[in-house]
């Protein structure tokens, strides 16, 4: 750190130097005026690196106290020749002790590599035994300030400006190439780190090849000054010479449980958030810093997360779409026009569809993307021959498509893409009728169901019309069924809803009968499915009267060969055999202690 007494010596010997390689006379430079701007930068950026703040929290936190330190991978995933290729891991303190080279921080959206320089520069300025090469300060230039449509300056004259260096203006090309030799001589014997924070945040496509030609200059001409860039991974295709490039790793299990314990307190109540987190359908998207911060923030202020998953994921798609720029004052231009952030939403809803529901993956290659793409850039008045680029945009401005490996590409987190997916079935003008397509969405039809207007009649229709023709397996139904309850659906007053919910029980029974005999019973009784079904029937019952006896009548009870019974119940030979569109099951096999006899 340097101490505010050693500026005026700082700054006269890097002018001195600078002077003394100077040729002309061009440099005249006022002391005063450059310590009091280095010493404003530095109280600036003290203030700036000492918090974390963003609209969900109480309040700022600290952030000595509340970082968590991040991994680093030594070169970007996209490099990667195949998905079982394994990455190296540094963190940021290996980073600068390894090496002298500089550095291009890349991350996806809410990645944390804002916060890693914050926490960086408070190390720097605050920690006595942090060493990093004898750098005296660091020297921060968000580069969201360069995009004044009127400005003409440049990265490098933007630093002399911050630090008060004062030059000749130039007359023509060679004296504006001797400018800038002689700004870069003055960052160098300041011997600092320069930080140019946010390249993705540049709106301008024709200011970003200017800039990236002023990087690759400072990172060839600084040695004793060390460069740092910071980037979403999307946004950054470029090779800087002298310069190593890392990609910020998703959060560990036991990173997850220090964030959570850092934020929330007492411990018990850090530990229970922990486990709602577990036991809930997103839990893969805590990997990401900027979700799990705002969960802990929302679970800081009522006491847990929100009890219906669709809030958490229209929560997370908000925040990466829109949100979290808007937060930060960040404008990011669609290079396709109207091509905006609800448009977007529809389109990756379309391509999150396609891939569960015709590729069953969440993992997809540039023959299937360009498969899918012609199939849909019309709706989205897209072009033709552009789909890598669209998606790199996508990547770029909200990180929820990865590229993963050479011509790999992945959602950055299954739960969004399965939600992605339902918003795009519930749209459709009817539930999909096609075997195929119902075999591989499980998942995506439960939340379907969650997030349709009308869940009772979302739920009725599927089991009583799709899985009375389709005849669903036992696995099947018990991810569907699990899904389900995981999402917790409001179901409103309605009978049908009676009878498609004792069907699904009754066809999961069945399913595990045909399995393996009546010895699968066993499964059903001693798995969690018993219980959480239990509980689902008393939310679907309490708010409708059972009416099923206006269609079954008890036939019989089966004991198993494990000692338990069931009813049997028999459709009524004067009631109708369907209801509306839906097909009612001729009978019903039920666990009284699930559902009472009636």
């Amino acid at each position: 750190m340097i101490l505010e007494a050693a500026i005026p010596h700082l700054t006269k010997k890097a002018i001195d130097a600078t002077l003394s390689k100077t040729q002309n006379n061009s440099i005249t430079q006022d002391d005063r005026k450059i310590e009091e701007a280095i010493a404003g930068h530095i109280k600036e950026m003290t203030n700036w690196c000492s918090e974390i703040s963003f609209k969900d929290l109480k309040q700022p936190k600290p952030i000595s106290g509340f970082y968590i330190p991040l991994d680093f991978y030594i070169f970007p995933q996209s490099r990667r020749v195949s998905g079982e290729e394994k990455i190296e891991k540094l963190s940021i303190s290996e980073i600068f002790n390894q090496s002298k080279r500089h550095s291009i921080l890349l991350g996806q959206p809410g990645a944390g590599k804002t916060t890693s320089i914050k926490n960086l520069c408070n190390q720097i300025l605050k920690n006595d035994k942090f060493e990093c090469y004898d750098l005296s300060f660091p020297l921060v230039i968000r580069l969201r300030e360069l995009n004044n449509d009127n400005s003409t300056q440049s990265i490098v004259e933007h630093i002399a400006s911050t630090l008060h260096f004062k030059i000749q203006a130039a007359s023509n090309e060679s004296e504006r190439k001797e400018n800038r030799s002689k700004i870069a001589n003055f960052i160098e014997e300041l011997k600092i780190i320069l930080i140019l924070d946010g390249f993705d945040e540049l709106s301008s496509k024709p200011k970003r090849e200017d800039y990236i030609e002023e990087i690759r200059f400072l990172a060839r001409t600084l040695s004793s000054s060390l460069l740092l860039l910071t980037s979403r991974t999307g946004d950054f295709t470029y090779n800087i010479e002298n310069a190593n490039t890392y990609e910020l790793c998703s959060l560990t299990d036991q990173q997850v449980s220090e964030f959570a314990h850092k934020w929330i307190t007492p411990k018990k109540a850090a530990l229970n958030f922990l486990e709602e987190i577990k036991n809930s359908p997103f839990h893969d998207t805590a990997i990401r810093p900027l979700t799990i911060a705002h969960l802990c923030a929302i679970y800081e202020r009522i006491g847990r997360i929100p009890q219906k998953p669709k809030t958490v994921y229209k929560k997370v798609i908000q925040l990466l779409l829109e949100e979290w720029d808007e937060q930060r004052s960040v404008s990011r231009l669609s290079r396709y026009g109207a091509f905006e952030s609800d448009r977007k939403f529809d389109f990756l809803s379309k391509i999150a569809f396609e891939l569960s529901a015709k590729h069953s993956t969440p993992i997809f290659y540039t023959d299937s993307l360009k498969a899918i793409y012609k199939n849909c850039y019309e709706d989205f008045d897209l072009p033709k021959s552009e789909s890598t680029k669209v998606i790199t945009e996508i990547e770029s401005h909200n990180g929820l498509i990865l590229r993963t490996g050479f011509e790999r590409y992945e959602f950055a987190h299954k739960s969004l893409q399965e939600y992605l997916a339902a918003e795009y079935i519930v749209r459709l003008s009817e539930i999909p009728t096609i075997k195929k397509i119902i075999e591989r969405i499980p998942n995506e039809l439960a939340v379907a169901v969650s997030i349709s207007s009308d869940p009772s009649h979302y739920l009725t229709e599927l089991v009583l019309s799709r899985f009375q023709s389709f005849k669903p397996t036992k696995e099947y139904l018990s991810i569907f069924i699990s899904r389900l309850l995981l999402e917790r659906p409001d179901f409103n007053r309605n009978e049908a809803v009676q009878i498609a919910f004792s069907a699904l029980y009754s066809q999961y029974w069945e399913s595990n009968i045909h399995s393996e005999n009546d010895k699968q019973i066993l499964l059903f009784q001693s798995d969690y499915l018993k219980n959480q079904f239990s509980d689902f029937s008393k939310h679907i019952f309490k708010r409708n009267s059972l009416k099923l006896k206006n269609y079954y009548s008890h036939s019989h009870s089966i004991t198993t060969a494990l000692e338990t019974k069931y009813d049997v119940y028999k459709k009524h030979t004067h009631s109708v055999t369907s209801h509306k569109s839906f097909v009612i099951p001729q009978t019903l096999t039920l666990d009284p202690e699930i559902i009472p006899k009636f």
